[in-house]
């Protein structure tokens, strides 16, 4: 754990997330108060199945782990790609199937889904990620290892999730730490998937333009060689994981709608998808919008209160003025639906798709262009307005964001955050 722990910032973080957590000792949750909760009456009053509840946890809330006469004998890094998954699978299903039930007591609305379905599609993309930049199997199963961790803390606190997840995963496999060199990459993994950790360290180390902002190509280069591939790798797969699947299992209305637009931008992506060009220099994420509500009876129940006519979602009065009028530089024209949440969502998710680019850079030397595709199918990705593209060329990134930072964010903000 003391790799990582490189500032005061994450030293706060591993202490804080130690009185919540300690290995042997009953589990306090603290979402959404300061007065921790013991996890198991936090879980049943969060309406979780106690059967859920007692696979993870024993009556007096300490954490379900094997004992050590159950450790397997073997090295888990020794076994393959599929081998590795079934093995963490077994352990950590029910803790992926409370997630959820933890994290949607946070916020009045909700939270996004950090779940199994995440999870999984965090796994899979990470271990895709790490093959197609030419890391081998090793490198690969321990990307394997953090990305199946990397969200289990949730269980606990979104607050230090990530440093929780290293905690509690230790706990579950002991067989994991006893290779330290191998279990100092994993955890390092785990923890700097999260900004908030990873960016006392970025600050540490960036470099500063005239302007302000950060000179990306410098970080780039601190990334590539002082931040492991898993990390990296984990990293971008975490955060390109955006959509409707995403939303949370609370009821959804047109008040939620309209009071979070999280929960609005996410709605609107129906699939995101991320490729790398058969060269290897193009490096593209394709998020598709529509308006509409997918036509799948479990999709139409969960978003039962917020269809707005034909299976249309319904989209706040401020966007409709936006749809009016909107701002791009020091002119105002009126823009379609599909470009005023394409515009909302690049605002809101603006550090964690400046700093993915970065990562992207940086796990592949050999890509020159990050692309971001909105698609919108309702109006023909084809048609005019269908479609928003945003190209960033590795040599000239820091004028390609410079350009972002005008056309997508208020003033307040363009000379804050990660880029």
């Amino acid at each position: 754990m003391e790799r990582v722990i490189k500032s005061e910032s994450l030293r706060r973080k591993l202490s804080t997330s130690r009185q919540l957590f300690q290995a042997g000792k009953p589990v306090s949750v603290a979402q959404n108060s300061d007065s921790p909760t013991p996890v198991r009456e936090f879980l049943y009053n969060a309406n979780a199945p106690i059967d859920l509840i007692n696979s993870a946890f024993s009556l007096d809330g300490r954490l379900k782990t094997v004992s050590s006469s159950e450790q397997v004998q073997f090295n888990p890094y020794d076994l393959s790609v599929n081998e590795l998954f079934d093995f963490l699978n077994n352990r950590l299903e029910p803790f992926f199937d409370l997630i959820d039930y933890s994290l949607d007591q946070s916020t009045k609305h909700g939270f996004n889904r950090h779940g199994k379905e995440h999870v999984y599609a965090v796994t899979n993309l990470t271990a895709e990620l790490l093959g197609k930049a030419g890391y081998d199997e090793q490198t690969i199963k321990r990307g394997l290892i953090a990305a199946m961790s990397h969200d289990i803390g949730n269980i606990i606190s979104r607050e230090n999730h990530e440093v929780l997840s290293a905690l509690i995963i230790a706990e579950i496999f002991p067989e994991l730490t006893r290779d330290t060199d191998q279990w100092d990459i994993v955890q390092d993994a785990v923890i700097l998937h999260n900004e908030p950790a990873l960016s006392p360290l970025l600050a540490i180390n960036d470099v500063f333009l005239p302007d302000g902002s950060v000179d990306s190509r410098h970080r780039i280069e601190f990334l590539r060689t002082a931040i492991s591939p898993e990390a990296k790798a984990l990293l971008i797969a975490d955060k390109v994981q955006v959509g409707r699947i995403r939303i949370t299992q609370k009821d959804i209305d047109h008040t939620a709608i309209s009071e979070d637009l999280h929960l609005l931008v996410n709605l609107m992506m129906e699939t995101t998808q991320v490729g790398l060009s058969s060269e290897k220099q193009t490096f593209n994420w394709s998020l598709n919008f529509t308006p509409g509500i997918a036509e799948d009876e479990q999709d139409m129940a969960r978003f039962a209160k917020s269809p707005s006519g034909q299976s249309r979602i319904f989209v706040p009065d401020h966007f409709h003025q936006l749809h009016r009028r909107f701002t791009v530089g020091d002119h105002q024209l009126p823009i379609d639906h599909s470009r005023s949440i394409s515009s909302a969502f690049l605002n809101l998710y603006f550090d964690k798709l400046t700093l993915t680019i970065q990562a992207i850079f940086a796990l592949y030397p050999t890509v020159d262009m990050v692309t971001i595709e909105i698609h919108d199918y309702a109006q023909g990705a084809i048609k005019s307005g269908g479609i928003i593209s945003e190209v960033v060329a590795r040599d000239e990134i820091n004028e390609a964001f410079r350009q972002w930072r005008i056309k997508y964010l208020p003033k307040s903000k363009r000379k804050n955050g990660f880029a």
